[in-house]
C-alpha cells in the first residue's frame, strides 16, 4: 500500500491554525509577546558580550 505524501505547512500556516489569523487580537498579542521576548534576548546577549551587568546597563542608559 503506497502511503499518500505528508503534506508540509508554512510557520505563517501553523500559527493561523493554532493562535488565529493575522489581525486578530490573539494573533496580535502572539506577536507583541514574541517580539517582546526576541528583543529581551538580544539584549541580554549585547550585555553579556560587553560584560556588563545589568546595573550597569541600566546607568548607561539612564535607567
Amino acid at each position: 500500500m503506497k502511503k499518500a505524501p505528508m503534506k508540509i505547512y508554512t510557520l505563517d500556516e501553523m500559527i493561523d491554525k493554532h493562535v488565529g489569523e493575522r489581525g486578530t487580537p490573539r494573533r496580535e498579542a502572539f506577536a507583541h509577546r514574541l517580539s517582546m521576548d526576541l528583543l529581551g534576548r538580544a539584549i541580554r546577549t549585547l550585555r553579556k558580550d560587553r560584560n556588563l551587568t545589568q546595573e550597569q546597563l541600566g546607568e548607561l542608559v539612564g535607567v
